[in-house]
């Protein structure tokens, strides 16, 4: 949940790696309902995700990309205050968990990279297969 200030993480129902394929809200208007994310699980790895927290305070607040570094990919969000408070935008999403195999050489042993809107609304959306 996005209640309040903490990293929220996507894992397999048994705590497996994954990586953020889309969102789901229940409303556009406010952070907290962002309630849900679409992941793709990590398979066949021998080793687990090497992961980084890379910080993206500000840059939503001044409507700017927020980005993974090449070839790492989505695992997990930092939401800085709480629904309580009178911020309820995304400039409140300060940091990104960033992810790629710990074996894996290059983006390119997972596939070609694109850019696509994943929150569009009540609803939200999902990464288009490639």
């Amino acid at each position: 949940s996005f209640d309040v200030a903490r990293w929220s993480m996507v894992a397999t129902p048994t705590n497996g790696p994954a990586v953020v394929r889309g969102l789901s809200m229940t409303a556009a208007a406010k952070l907290h309902h962002l309630e849900a994310a679409i992941y793709y699980e990590v398979r066949e790895a021998s080793d687990s995700l090497a992961c980084e927290e890379v910080s993206w305070t500000g840059t939503l607040a001044a409507e700017g990309w927020a980005l993974c570094p090449g070839g790492t990919y989505l695992a997990g969000l930092y939401r800085t205050g709480s629904k309580y408070d009178e911020v309820h935008g995304i400039e409140q999403l300060e940091a990104a968990k960033c992810c790629m195999l710990a074996e894996a050489e290059s983006a390119a042993e997972w596939g070609e990279c694109h850019e696509q809107s994943i929150v569009a609304g009540r609803g939200g959306g999902e990464c288009r297969e490639t």
